[in-house]
């Protein structure tokens, strides 16, 4: 039996047999011996084959593109574009394998659905000439289109077209509640860095850290969860804790003859007024 074919080899790699299939004739890839030929049309122009390496998919040059089982070589679906002229062209597998994307006679690129063999959409890629060269490439996000002319009396045409695939709605809860978690772990965050440092200032103590445990224990003494404080909760507790700290450097400062009074009660109300415009 006589095929004729283009050049294209395809690699298919099989647990425990390497073989080549040459459009539709299957070699064993340690000698090149056929094993077997299935006729898959009167001329073939492209051939590629699925990921889970179960179908081939083909250019038969006639009236369109073929989609075949790898097994037997059984024709499973066709897909009709009404060439005008009989050249090859490529056609490959789109969208994770859903879609049959190729090229055309006619300047322009046929998408076809693959399990159903309806016509999903005409891209139109130039005015003329032939369309011989097409892949696609499938991200998280998005799915791409490339296909290139093949002209002689003109500047061929590299056209690249995408689309947007749907987000799985089972992602969207988790990165919100992600989302939402960080959100309040750095509002919790700067709220104690304020009150820290606010402290640390009246005080005139350069331990930080220790400034930052002590609120956190001020903080628990609640009994509550902190993203259950109110504004006033926060407030009334900044007040109490930096009175406490006030009082005791007033009394270190009465020892040493120094008053500070008028500037703890400034700070008093600065601290304050931090926090509340941190709460709004």
């Amino acid at each position: 039996m006589t095929i004729l074919v283009t050049p294209l080899v395809l690699q298919v790699e099989h647990a425990t047999n390497e073989f080549n299939i040459e459009l539709s004739t299957t070699l064993r890839g340690s000698d090149g011996v056929v094993i077997t030929t299935n006729k898959a049309g009167l001329m073939i122009g492209h051939a590629v084959v699925d990921a889970p390496q179960t179908l081939f998919l083909i250019d038969n040059v006639m009236n369109g593109f073929s989609l075949h089982r790898l097994e037997d070589g059984a024709c499973i679906h066709t897909y009709n574009t009404n060439p005008m002229k009989t050249f090859p062209k490529q056609v490959v597998f789109g969208e994770q394998a859903t879609l049959i994307v190729g090229g055309s006679d006619a300047g322009t690129i046929h998408i076809f659905d693959k399990n159903e063999g309806t016509l999903r959409q005409v891209l139109q890629h130039a005015d003329r000439g032939r369309v011989q060269t097409v892949t696609t490439y499938d991200s998280m996000h998005h799915s791409l289109i490339f296909e290139a002319t093949s002209t002689n009396d003109a500047e061929p045409t590299i056209s690249i077209w995408c689309r947007k695939r749907a987000t799985l709605p089972s992602n969207r809860p988790l990165g919100s509640a992600i989302k939402n978690f960080m959100r309040g772990v750095l509002q919790l965050a700067i709220a104690m860095v304020i009150i820290a440092y606010g402290i640390n200032i009246w005080i005139g103590q350069t331990s930080g850290i220790t400034l930052l445990g002590n609120v956190w224990r001020e903080y628990s003494k609640l009994g509550a969860r902190t993203s259950d404080l109110t504004n006033a909760d926060i407030c009334s507790l900044v007040e109490q804790y930096i009175e406490a700290q006030r009082g005791e450097e007033l009394e270190r400062s009465r020892s040493s003859g120094m008053n500070n009074r008028h500037g703890g009660r400034a700070k008093l109300q600065e601290e304050r007024h931090a926090v509340i415009l941190l709460g709004n």
